[in-house]
């Protein structure tokens, strides 16, 4: 371990630790060679005893310094109202379920000391302010995080409620499983139980249906019968334990805290909150929402919960609202698949359905289109329908609105500080309004794909009339064409209920001539209110909904954030001149994604489209299409700063979230699962984040989901989004994979436990713990004290660059332990200090070497680089032995989906996090959280792993914030792409750094009274640029003039090539 010293103007002498702890490396040496005595003799069965006993030994001299204590709990944890030094009790409640991996010091460590880690949001504020987000230090913040979760559109129980199963013809055959596992699940539910233990039985029980109907999908007869009851008792359904439950809890937000993915998108759909009948709330759920919740400070993890919805409800094939909601409309949802009112993906009849994208065909369906129609224009179209004596408009809205604020109301009687607010509806949609004719839809906003019929033949098949309609398929450049006719309804039965008719007949809208055949009345009926002017849906109909929904919220808990978006593909309405305080707390949150490819589901890099553009008429397909992965980017970039441009001018100066963007997983025809390619993924996911930094917005990707598989996705619709999978596909052969860009493993296999490796001593004692029993190490605390100070750092005066060597120092552990056998003893190879090895040591020794990444360095006036050097790992002159961004043949993951806990050596504190990640290249990505000032530009390339941030700061310092806080920069700088042994490069314009590997956290502190002038580096304007000015490009060039412009440069030392 290398011992950096800096000295202090006090001329006190600190001593920094920038390596893993001492015991997790005791640990790991130990268990390696217990591995190798574990069949052997009596003999060696008496070495691993003492072995164990001398882990055990050396871990409790290293925390027994009683001054370390307070920091010694950060190994330990303990929950509220537990005694210090009593024995932790499990993550998860009573106790862990079994095989859930406990929770990490370092997790721990991220809540307890939260502000130390970029990424944690624990004890920060995230206040709207203009355009960004900031801090109560007034720091800009870039946040990012993940959709959590995708599962959580289905209920956990009744089984039969949450998968999507391919329903063939009944048989005779019984499925005793099915019944046996449907009846216990079903008591579970509706027993009454406390909020935790219900969250994990009922999570369980979901988990369970989950395995039992893959398990049965071949099964037929009372399998189907049983599951197609459980489908429609809509009233009898829970969605405790979605997205997981409370005892999985700490290992998937120990993994988005290790991801930096920490704010996060909360799906809560309306049916989980409603769905036993109107303004009768699921209060066990609410339970283990609260309970959920208030473990994300520990992780950091700030969210904001989202009414998802999608082709308004699971019975119209999507997920979101109540099954009762149909009843006001007098729809019959047992009826809706028959009729071709909605396409039902959980009961299609066609093996080859999975995949095709077909659910969202449902919006222009009867049953969705109406629903939407009545919800947000029930009083214009629909006023003759009144339900309990009340419009369908009011009734809906009034209830939606009631459960959301009742919500909230419940976070905020519980205290709970991890939710900044609430997103007003996912992805709304007008339904029948604006419809200009009831012979179709728009053909270039609205998806036409497999039996479509038009809105006058979805009325006619409603009413029990049979109709052939339309056949479509992919095509292109149009999305789809027709190829064929298919009849529907063949067996006349009626979407409504038996005492009900259609409410748009009842209108005068249409009807059935003489012959039977429909007839439009009204073919521009949804046209134009009724007074004859036309209707527009944002102006008179979403945005009243917005506001009234947004008031709801602000009763219930005044400092909510109203997070809102337009309809998919189109502008949001138009906000200036709108009254009320709520307006203050608006952000911005529309979606974005690449059409095309999610559509087909392929990508290969070598083209893409602007399907925005062409949509929108203003682009032809040459014009919008662009070549290689530099033109995704390129094409990705701009339709992102079309939709941020277009947010700035509608809704006002406000922040931009981009609530859902991703790719999905099985593109291609699934082919990587096979071959273990997944080059493509890496490309495309990289692209698309690249575009969000690019226009420094806010994102949260689609998504997490803890149930995702190879075989059905996300379980949902046949969509495969999640960046986390419980499956592993072949393992790929270097060949066929394009070389993954962190450190690979030299190991087997990472033979201790989460809990063992990141057992963390107190950094603070550890020099002088270790010097007593006659070793040597360092110590590390980067946090900021009070005064705004880096702890640990230091700086000369200005313009100078300050760096001390690393020093190496080889240490035994024969001082803790003896062996009994020392023929038994392996050897490792220790290098000497220009990385060649240089001696053997006994097994039970280890090379405890680290670097001067911590140190502190301000800018020469010459622009000298100043940079930390991190030491290469130890290298063995065994010719198997590569160098150290080699792959081993056997255990290294070549492909980001066969990331598992065996593959990642020490040197990556957070190595175990990563099983089950896809496209982590992509995904971890170094970003400036907090930024003291406004961001002009920040890049991360992934070939190359070099990061860039650029910001400005006023030069009068009187419009600057006075806190201390206001002049530190954090950034997340993640160990799988820059591990600890890697040789890591910080370049800085000015101000003074320090890095903390193990909150994977740079902190970068600027003096807001020094002048600062661009870099000699950076390139004048180009030719092409003058007439095509980068803005931002142009604010850099500012520097020096009314703004100080700040610019950072993280890279590697050795130059790495992705693909080499």
């Amino acid at each position: 371990m290398s011992i950096c010293k800096h000295t202090w103007p006090n001329n006190q002498m600190l001593c920094h630790v920038w390596s893993r702890p001492l015991p997790t490396r005791l640990t790991t040496c130990l268990a390696a060679r217990r591995s190798r005595l574990a069949q052997s003799s009596k003999s060696a069965r008496m070495i691993k005893h003492r072995l164990l006993q001398a882990e055990t030994e050396a871990t409790k001299v290293l925390l027994a310094d009683q001054d370390g204590m307070h920091l010694a709990a950060e190994a330990s944890v303990h929950e509220p109202g537990q005694e210090p030094g009593q024995e932790p009790r499990p993550a998860g409640g009573s106790g862990a379920a079994p095989g859930t991996r406990p929770r990490s010091a370092s997790s721990a460590a991220a809540g307890g000391g939260a502000g130390q880690a970029a990424h944690s949001w624990t004890g920060s504020q995230v206040l709207v302010r203009g355009s960004r987000f900031t801090d109560e230090h007034g720091r800009t913040l870039l946040v990012r995080g993940v959709n959590m979760s995708g599962n959580s559109k289905l209920p956990s129980t009744p089984p039969g409620s949450c998968r999507h199963l391919v329903l063939n013809k009944p048989t005779a055959t019984a499925c005793s499983t099915c019944t046996t596992t449907t009846a216990a699940t079903t008591a579970t539910t509706t027993a009454a139980a406390p909020a935790t233990a219900t969250a994990n039985t009922a999570g369980a029980a979901g988990a369970d249906s989950i395995a039992h109907a893959e398990q049965h999908s071949g099964h037929t007869g009372s399998c189907n019968r049983a599951n197609l009851e459980s489908f429609f008792d809509h009233r009898n359904v829970s969605f405790v334990g979605r997205p997981f439950p409370l005892a999985e809890a700490d290992e998937h937000f120990d993994r988005l805290r290790a991801w930096g993915l920490t704010f996060t998108r909360l799906l809560v759909p309306w049916e989980a909150l409603e769905h036993a009948g109107p303004g009768s709330y699921d209060e066990q759920y609410i339970d283990y929402l609260i309970a959920l919740v208030k473990r994300m400070p520990e992780y950091g993890i700030k969210c904001f919960i989202d009414p998802h919805q999608d082709t308004w409800s699971r019975f119209s094939g999507g997920s979101g609202a109540p099954g009762w909601t149909f009843e006001v409309a007098g729809l019959d949802v047992k009826n809706l698949e028959t009729t071709g009112a909605t396409h039902l993906h959980d009961f299609s009849s066609s093996s080859t359905d999975d995949g095709k994208m077909i659910w969202p065909t449902n919006y222009i369906k009867l049953a969705s289109a109406t629903m939407f129609t009545l919800f947000f224009a029930g009083d214009e179209f629909a006023p003759k329908l009144k339900y309990n004596g009340e419009s369908a408009e009011s009734f809906l809205q009034r209830h939606f609105c009631n459960a959301y604020a009742h919500l909230a109301a419940r976070f905020k009687a519980a205290g709970v500080e991890a939710v900044v607010g609430f997103e007003v509806l996912n992805e709304p949609h007008p339904g029948y309004i604006g419809l200009h004719s009831l012979a179709g839809f728009d053909l270039l906003k609205d998806l036409h794909l497999a039996c479509t019929p038009t809105p006058l033949q979805s009325l006619a098949l409603g009413s029990g009339s049979a109709q052939v309609v339309d056949y479509w398929v992919k095509s292109w450049p149009w999305p789809t064409r027709k190829a064929g006719k298919r009849l529907l309804n063949s067996d006349r039965k009626s979407a409504w209920l038996p005492d009900r008719s259609c409410i748009w007949r009842d209108h005068g809208v249409w009807d059935f001539d003489t012959r039977g055949n429909p007839v439009a009345l009204k073919s521009d009926y949804f046209r134009t209110k009724r007074d004859g002017t036309p209707i527009d849906f944002n102006r008179d109909c979403y945005l009243p909904f917005v506001r009234r929904y947004a008031e709801a919220i602000e009763s219930a808990n005044p400092s909510m954030l109203h997070f809102f978006e337009p309809v998919p593909n189109d502008d949001p309405p138009n906000m200036a001149n709108e009254p009320g305080t709520w307006l203050n707390n608006v952000v911005f949150a529309p979606h974005w994604y690449d059409l095309k490819s999610v559509f087909s589901k392929s990508f290969n890099g070598f083209v893409t489209h602007d399907v925005q553009g062409l949509s929108r008429g203003t682009k032809n397909v040459l014009q919008a299409s662009y070549f290689g992965i530099t033109g995704a980017k390129r094409n990705y970039r701009h339709q992102i700063s079309n939709i941020v441009s277009a947010g700035l001018k509608l809704v006002g100066d406000k922040p931009c979230l981009i609530g859902e963007c991703g790719i999905p997983m099985d593109i291609n025809e699934k082919e990587a699962y096979n071959s273990g390619d997944y080059k493509h993924h890496t490309n495309f996911l990289d692209a698309v984040i690249t575009a969000m930094e690019s226009n420094l917005v806010n994102f949260t990707l689609w998504n997490y989901n803890p149930h995702n598989d190879n075989m059905y996705g996300d379980h949902w619709n046949g969509e495969d989004f999640s960046i986390f999978s419980r499956s592993t596909s072949r393992v790929a052969s270097r060949q066929e994979s394009r070389q993954h860009s962190r450190q690979h493993s030299r190991q087997h296999s990472r033979q201790l436990s989460r809990q063992q490796s990141a057992a963390e001593v107190p950094d603070a004692t550890l020099a002088a713990q270790l010097s007593q029993h006659g070793l040597q190490g360092s110590s590390s605390n980067d946090s900021v004290d009070q005064a705004g100070n880096l702890a640990g750092s230091s700086s000369g005066g200005p313009g100078v660059s300050r760096q001390t060597s690393p020093l190496r120092f080889e240490t035994s552990l024969k001082a803790l332990m003896e062996s009994s056998n020392s023929s038994s003893q392996a050897s490792v190879p220790v290098a000497n200090g220009d990385g060649a090895p240089s001696s053997l040591l006994p097994l039970g020794a280890t090379l405890l070497h680290k670097s001067s990444a911590g140190l502190i360095h301000r800018k020469s006036p010459a622009n000298t680089a100043a940079s930390a050097v991190l030491p290469p790992p130890v290298q063995s002159g065994n010719a198997d032995w590569k160098d150290h961004r080699s792959l081993t043949a056997l255990h290294t993951p070549m492909t980001p989906f066969e990331i598992n806990e065996l593959t990642f050596e020490d040197q990556d504190a957070e190595g175990e996090a990563h099983a089950g990640g896809r496209a982590l290249d992509a995904v971890i990505r170094p970003y400036a959280a907090k930024v003291a000032g406004e961001p002009l530009r920040m890049s991360f390339d992934l070939k190359s792993l070099e990061f860039e941030l650029y910001f400005s700061t006023p030069i009068d310092i009187s419009k600057r914030s006075t806190s201390a806080q206001a002049n530190i920069t954090e950034i997340f700088v993640p160990s799988f792409h820059y591990s600890v042994f890697d040789q890591l490069n910080v370049t800085v314009s000015d101000g003074e750094w320090s890095y903390n590997p193990r909150q994977q956290t740079l902190l970068w502190k600027i003096d807001p009274t020094e002048r600062v002038e661009p870099w000699a580096d950076e390139a004048p304007l180009s030719f092409l640029a003058y007439f095509c000015p980068d803005p931002n490009a142009l604010n850099l060039h500012d520097g020096g003039k009314s703004v100080n412009v700040h610019s950072i440069r993280i890279s590697l030392a050795t130059p790495f090539n992705g693909d080499q």
